[in-house]
């Protein structure tokens, strides 16, 4: 989405993240992901962490973005509102979750569209035509931590995990070095 383009949004976004709330909600069964490797990968950062709810912070963050509130408390800039499409599975937990970000993200004036897909329609209408803004989905990550599939940005296609679309020439260098190297400290140095 053009509106997510900003970093101020998608900062403000997370900042207006209660994940302890969150996580709460599903009691506490699973573990919260704080950067873009799993606990016990190699180049795991037990120092990378989400940023801590600040709605003050995020208010003005999008503020600053030019995206301010209007009397109905909706965030609008240029005659165009901040409205994100959330889409998400349909089943077990991901309703209730979406629902409670999305009520998250209300206290700081952002609207969305959301959408409940079925599990077998969720790859062919939703992920390969990336028809979303905000995905709540699931990722099967393995035991070895090649981050390759979920961040390079050959992978930010139709057929490639990189779901957030994340792009960096300088991440895709690390990353194709690093599942050249068999030695552990060395791809633990690239993934850092």
């Amino acid at each position: 989405s053009p509106l997510l383009k900003d970093p101020k949004v998608r900062n403000a976004l997370e900042l207006a993240t209660d994940q302890p709330a969150l996580l709460s909600q599903l009691h506490n069964r699973v573990q919260a992901v704080t950067g873009p490797l799993l606990s016990g990968q190699l180049g795991y950062d037990p120092g990378l962490h989400q940023a801590a709810t600040n709605l003050d912070q995020a208010k003005r963050l999008l503020d600053d973005a030019g995206w301010k509130l209007d009397a109905s408390g909706h965030r609008m800039k240029d005659g165009l509102e901040l409205k994100l499409q959330l889409v998400t599975l349909s089943s077990g937990d991901f309703p209730a979750v979406a629902q409670t970000l999305m009520n998250q993200w209300a206290r700081i004036g952002v609207t969305f569209n959301s959408q409940l897909v079925k599990p077998d329609d969720i790859q062919q209408n939703v992920i390969i035509p990336r028809a979303y803004d905000v995905l709540l989905y699931e990722l099967a990550m393995g035991g070895d931590p090649d981050a390759y599939a979920y961040w390079h940005s050959s992978q930010a296609n139709d057929r490639g995990f990189n779901l957030s679309e994340y792009k960096s020439a300088q991440v895709d260098d690390a990353l194709d070095s690093a599942r050249s190297r068999s030695d552990p400290a060395l791809r633990t140095a690239k993934y850092h």
